[in-house]
């Protein structure tokens, strides 16, 4: 972030920040193929504060061949030193048809068994915990009063709208996403042609993608709303959640089927078993 950008910025109203930090370790920036330096990310957070800025939410990334556990401790202790109130953490994922991918493949880069993500992950919920932040959503904590308005909407199925390249948006029954090429959005924009890819999402779609986003938050996912969302679906079910339930992997509480924390990082697995196949 440049001086000028974040004075403008400010003068438009803008009062929050999320800054995409991601390490503190140069090494592991420049594995990430990062542009930016420690320096300069540290550097954007204090010249933000001499225009003003207050409220700040910052990322890191975990889980790396690069990070070790006593990094990540390291990293998390800076958090608390810096004075931000909102932190999202997520795990690296080596996806196919990108640079990582295509790494992995060729063996360039080593993919650490799940262990070293879950140990980073399991140290963070335990570090959230002892210095008061609430681990809210699986990649998300804050200070009190400070969660992420945008994004609760989102967890919380609520309909928003996406503006610029590569911005996705949902009404509730259908998701668009933007072009991502700059050139072309500015081009149907100006020429009043379509800049997005819609779809429209079936019952099905709509029932998985509830529980798929209500059981990342630590309150869980409301059963009388999924059994509203798709009726008879408790009964449907009921068989796979006993399991859950035995084997200490969801919990029935006020009202709600939620994750523990010691097994939170397993959520997609547990996600997948509840999801329905057909409607």
């Amino acid at each position: 972030m440049v001086r000028e950008s974040i004075e403008q910025w400010k003068s438009l109203g803008v009062n929050r920040l999320s800054v995409g930090i991601q390490s503190l370790n140069d090494d592991e920036l420049q594995w990430m193929n990062r542009s930016h330096t420690v320096k300069q990310a540290i550097q954007s957070l204090e010249t933000a504060r001499e225009f003003g800025f207050t409220n700040f939410s910052i990322d890191l990334i975990y889980g790396s061949e690069k990070k070790t556990l006593s990094q990540w401790q390291q990293e998390l202790e800076w958090v608390n030193s810096i004075g931000v109130n909102h932190l999202s953490c997520y795990a690296l994922t080596i996806e196919e048809n990108t640079p990582f991918g295509k790494w992995a493949k060729s063996n360039k880069i080593k993919t650490p068994p799940d262990e070293h993500a879950e140990a980073q992950f399991l140290y963070l919920s335990k570090w959230a915990t002892q210095n008061h932040w609430e681990h809210y959503e699986i990649s998300n904590l804050s200070k009190v009063g400070h969660r992420a308005i945008h994004n609760s909407n989102y967890w919380a199925g609520q309909p928003y709208l996406g503006i610029g390249p590569s911005a996705h948006s949902f009404s509730g029954h259908s998701r668009r996403w933007n072009i991502s090429n700059n050139a072309l959005y500015i081009h149907g924009i100006q020429n009043s042609t379509p800049t997005f890819t819609e779809e429209i999402l079936s019952k099905k779609d709509i029932v998985n993608e509830f529980l798929l986003t209500q059981l990342r938050l630590t309150k869980g996912v409301n059963i009388q709303e999924i059994n509203l969302l798709y009726p008879g679906f408790e009964e449907l079910k009921r068989p796979v959640i006993e399991k859950l339930i035995r084997n200490f992997q969801i919990m029935d509480h006020n009202g709600h089927w939620s994750i523990p924390s010691d097994v939170r990082f397993l959520t997609d697995t547990i996600t997948v078993e509840l999801m329905v196949e057909e409607i």
